[in-house]
C-alpha cells in the first residue's frame, strides 16, 4: 500500500500498478493488520479490479 501511495505522491502511480499486476501470482502478506485509509482502500480495488 506505501508503494502505491508513493506513486501518488510522485505522479509513477500507473507505473508501479502496472508492476503489481504483472506477475502471474500477488502475495499480500500481513494484509490488513492495520486500519486502512480510503485511498489505500481505493488503491487495493483497483489493484484487485485489474489483476
Amino acid at each position: 500500500m506505501a508503494e502505491l501511495a508513493d506513486g501518488h505522491a510522485d505522479r509513477t502511480w500507473d507505473t508501479r500498478m502496472r508492476e503489481l499486476i504483472r506477475p502471474d501470482v500477488l502475495i499480500l502478506n500481513d494484509f490488513a493488520m492495520r486500519q486502512v485509509t480510503a485511498a489505500q482502500a481505493d488503491d487495493l480495488y483497483e489493484l484487485v479490479n485489474e489483476r
